[in-house]
């Protein structure tokens, strides 16, 4: 379970993470594959940082990041590259153009599908 805090600037539709927490259900894990653990918890943080759902048929091939859904979880046990480069498009936009790293446009998120990811997670 993902609790996020977004804070909007000016009314505008994207915003920024101010807060968030991901909890895991014991009742579920307890007894999880240790593959399964880690899985499940890179998800949810990877959601905490904004990160969408790489893929959702857990039936098809894996690819081999946390954000992809999957019934063979020691295959998707980590962040994958696509995940970090979805994170420096999210959080660095501008990064050549910034020399400071101050700019508040760096932390703008996303809009729309990728909103609905974070405002649900999984």
């Amino acid at each position: 379970i993902n609790e996020l805090q977004i804070v909007y600037k000016n009314g505008g539709k994207a915003g920024y993470i101010e807060t968030s927490v991901a909890k895991m259900n014991e009742y579920y894990l307890l007894n999880a594959a240790y593959a399964q653990r880690q899985y499940t918890m890179c998800h949810e943080i990877g959601h905490g940082f904004g990160l969408p759902h790489t893929d959702e048929d857990p039936n098809n091939a894996d690819q081999g990041n946390c954000l992809d859904y999957t019934h063979r979880p020691a295959n998707n046990m980590h962040p994958g590259q696509v995940n970090f480069d979805v994170l420096v498009q999210m959080y660095l936009p501008n990064q050549q153009n910034d020399d400071n790293g101050d700019n508040d446009n760096n932390r703008q998120l996303w809009e729309d599908q990728e909103m609905t990811a974070l405002s649900g997670g999984e």
